[in-house]
Formats: structure tokens, C-alpha cells, sequence
């Protein structure tokens, strides 16, 4: 595994060596997505719940929400529990 992280970390830099350095704008919005996405988790860790609802909880609007949640559910860090009428609910896996 550290082989592998030296290589990723030989390749950042030659990337950097050609592109320039990240900028902190883009720095700032992977940071706040980021806070979005863990307060999000957090929130249906422990019980299912649709996105008004954790939108409620957390205090983000709810399209910001369904941004985060949309990202989890599609790389497996949250599922879908079926609703037979209403919102659907999500819960961490």
C-alpha cells in the first residue's frame, strides 16, 4: 500500500509541476462539500430518513441535500429504502 502512495504522491507533484497548485477556491468548496456530505451521514446513521427530514435536522436547504445524498447513494455509502407512498428515505450503510 505505501508503494502505492508514493506513486500517487510522485505523480501529484509532477502534476502540480505542470498545472500549478490547487487553488485555494477549489480547496474551500471540496472542504465544504465534504462537511455537507459527513453531516449528512451522520444524520441517517442511526434511523432512515427522507431528505426534508434531514434537511430539517442539519440545517441545509433541501436541493443541497439531495446534492449530498445523491453522491452517497451512488458510491455506496448510503441506500434507498423504498417508500410506498412520499418521500423515500436513505439510511448510512
Amino acid at each position: 500500500m505505501q508503494d502505492k502512495n508514493k506513486k500517487i504522491a510522485e505523480q501529484l507533484k509532477e502534476l502540480n509541476a505542470v498545472k500549478g497548485p490547487v487553488s485555494p477556491a477549489l480547496l474551500a468548496y471540496h472542504r465544504e462539500n465534504t462537511a455537507g456530505q459527513k453531516k449528512v451521514l451522520d444524520s441517517i446513521k442511526e434511523k432512515e430518513k427522507t431528505v426534508p427530514e434531514i434537511a430539517a435536522e442539519i440545517s441545509l436547504p433541501s436541493w443541497e441535500v439531495l446534492r449530498h445524498i445523491t453522491g452517497l447513494v451512488k458510491y455506496g455509502k448510503a441506500s434507498v429504502i423504498q417508500a410506498k407512498t412520499g418521500y423515500l428515505k436513505y439510511k448510512a450503510k
